[in-house]
């Protein structure tokens, strides 16, 4: 990739005067760098300090690290699947806990673990910020190296103040670690011309892939376009070798495939969706495979299929599968595990519940209209990434990076149209937009540095001015997550409310606990699910079980429901997925309201219901109408 083809001559002028203005633009991006980075850490570090029983994906994770430190592989939770991100805070954790051995702790990793849950916790949180600001870094080498240091750090603050983003720093997630390595893969193919760049480039993609699965989506395509352009007219045919090589290697990927779909095609049992994924993976793989043959045999098409399908592209796929099964060696001993996660977010109950019912263009429209806020959130953004998208199209000098917009837009191709929808799902993409919004003003910054003799005494000022200037406006954008006063105010609210459970309820009573109302005793009942062993004295015999938010759940029961404003949207959604599953706990007079506890999007409720005689649902009229809840965040 031709990294300098932005710069002009002229801005780059060897006299001296000239490499000091350079100098001092980069002092200043770096000091305004650090000063960006400090920002990001002092407006989420509130967040660090949350109870450890925050988000029920926080806790899953921590379960799968606990595991880990244990010295037990056989890992359960694959939804992400996430598993170096666990690993990493494993080594971590282990390291700490030998620390504490030997400053006179006694006891096994295990008991450490669950004395310290919210040491471990806040430990995590904190190496998911680490990678938030890490991969701004990232992205500003990338965007720095291709136009300049000015518009690398414009790109970094795009990154860090976007707010599908955002979202995933708030909490405990894997999206800016699996961002990390997608931007390493890139830096790595594009700095390094070495013949080894292609393949430890795919085995960084690997890696994004096991910390989030369709994160391939997004790299392997921008992967395989930017090596492309380097290879591209280097030969007109294989060499006699590689010819036999490589139909060799065909055949044999013809009918491996091949054989997969047919042995896929026969899956039965438990794992009904996911078999029919890899089944058409498999079919897609086949078919490819013989139209490629088919276009090397045409003599017209016969040079594209030469300078794509070289050594070095097989070598980028070779090296994201290796990278794959290495940060996912769990695998080979919870096939599974994995196999039902896969069927899960294959399945009809992650399709989204509006989008399920319209129609082809209607689909098409809800999604680009969902996510375009997330994406572009204010007029700013907006505009930057229109006039970007055109001039990186329209002026040659920033035609090398049309492959990042086009990664980009891959996004609404990528993304199954029916799929439930969260702003948290585009966040992988969010740096290849970030790059397309910055043209306009690395545009600019090159005019004024072409066309104005004093500008490189002023280049500095102004780099300065404009970047604190877009991270002020930036920053006034609503995020699109639950504020962390809010959240604490909620935890706090839940502890509240099982203190008074315990003082007020019988023993043996029944909870069906909503989403955003999960507790201690919900995640401790988790951790047992899934194999872990729980050091902790249970006193409280009432039986609290997890409420996914549908009617159906509550069929011949009675007892009590706990749940949030925050839950409500989501039951309502219910109806939309399976009619007569919908409920609103909150006006159905089958419940009846017994304490609240705080107020505003953290109050916590709980109700009484008896649906113990009840044999097919139905809503009758409210009974009581208390204030509309608000809308809750997109999980």
């Amino acid at each position: 990739m031709e990294t300098h083809a932005i710069r002009s001559v002229d801005s780059y002028d060897v006299a001296p005067h000239r490499k000091i203005a350079d100098r001092w633009i980069q002092i200043v991006v770096a000091a305004y760098l650090v000063f960006l980075c400090l920002e990001i850490i002092s407006v989420y570090s509130e967040n660090l300090n949350l109870a450890w029983f925050n988000l029920s994906d926080e806790v899953a994770i921590t379960g799968e690290v606990i595991r880990f430190s244990n010295g037990d592989i056989h890992q359960r939770f694959f939804d992400m699947p996430g598993t170096p991100l666990m690993l990493f805070g494993a080594v971590e954790w282990r390291l700490l806990y030998s620390w504490a051995v030997l400053q006179g702790f006694h006891g096994t990793c295990n008991s450490f673990s669950f004395q310290h849950l919210q040491r471990l916790t806040t430990l995590l949180r904190a190496d998911n910020l680490l990678f938030f600001i890490l991969s701004s870094l990232l992205l500003f080498r990338i965007v720095s190296k291709i136009t300049n240091p000015f518009a690398g750090a414009a790109a970094a603050t795009i990154l860090l103040t976007n707010p599908s983003y955002d979202v995933t720093a708030v909490s405990l997630r894997v999206e800016p670690l699996a961002v990390c390595f997608l931007l390493a893969s890139i830096l790595t193919l594009t700095e390094f011309r070495s013949k080894a760049a292609p393949f430890c480039a795919g085995v960084l993609a690997g890696l994004a892939a096991a910390v989030r699965l369709h994160s391939i989506t997004a790299s392997l395509p921008i992967l395989a376009v930017l090596l492309f352009r380097q290879t591209w007219g280097c030969q007109s045919d294989y060499p006699a070798r590689q010819r036999r090589i490589a139909g060799v290697l065909g055949s044999l990927l013809f009918l491996a495939s091949a054989l997969l779909c047919y042995f896929f095609g026969l899956a039965r049992g438990p794992f009904v969706e996911a078999p029919s994924l890899l089944r058409k993976a498999c079919l897609a793989l086949a078919v490819a495979t013989v139209i490629l043959f088919l276009l090397y045999l045409h003599p017209k098409s016969r040079h594209a299929v030469v300078n794509t399908m070289t050594p070095r592209f097989f070598g980028l796929l070779s090296g994201a599968a290796a990278g794959f099964l290495l940060g996912v060696p769990t695998i080979f001993v919870q096939y599974e595990r994995m196999m039902n996660s896969l069927n899960y977010y294959s399945g009809p109950s992650y399709l989204d519940p509006v989008a399920m019912h319209l129609s082809l263009a209607g689909r098409i429209v809800s999604l680009v209209r969902f996510y375009t806020p997330g994406i572009t959130p204010d007029i700013l953004t907006f505009v930057l990434f229109i006039l970007g998208a055109g001039i990186l199209l329209l002026v040659p000098p920033f035609r090398p990076l049309w492959p990042y917009l086009a990664a980009g837009l891959s996004f609404f191709f990528v993304r199954p149209l029916s799929l439930v929808r969260a702003f948290h799902h585009v966040a992988l993409w969010i740096p290849f937009f970030a790059t397309v919004s910055i043209v306009p003003l690395a545009a600019l910054f090159n005019a004024l540095t072409n066309k104005w003799r004093r500008w490189p005494y002023l280049g500095a000022i102004f780099a300065l001015a404009a970047l604190l200037g877009l991270d002020r406006d930036l920053m006034k954008v609503q995020p699109h997550w639950i504020p962390p006063r809010t959240s604490a105010e909620r935890l706090h609210n839940i502890e509240s409310s099982r203190a008074w459970i315990q003082a007020n309820t019988p023993s043996n009573s029944l909870f069906m606990v909503a989403y955003y109302c999960f507790g201690p005793e919900i995640f401790y009942s988790v951790f047992r699910g899934e194999g872990l062993t729980v050091p902790v004295v249970q006193t409280d015999h009432r039986q609290y079980f997890k409420w996914w938010e549908d009617q159906s759940q509550l069929k011949g029961r009675a007892g009590y429901a706990c749940l949030t404003p925050q839950d409500i949207p989501f039951m309502k959604q219910q109806e939309l997925r399976q009619a007569g599953d919908g409920i609103d706990p909150l006006s159905d007079p089958r419940f009846q309201p017994v304490q609240t506890f705080g107020q505003g999007l953290g109050q916590v409720f709980l109700l009484k219901f008896d649906f113990s005689g009840v044999t097919e649902m139905s809503v009758p009229a409210p009974a009581f109408l208390p204030p509309t809840p608000p809308t809750s965040d997109n999980r």
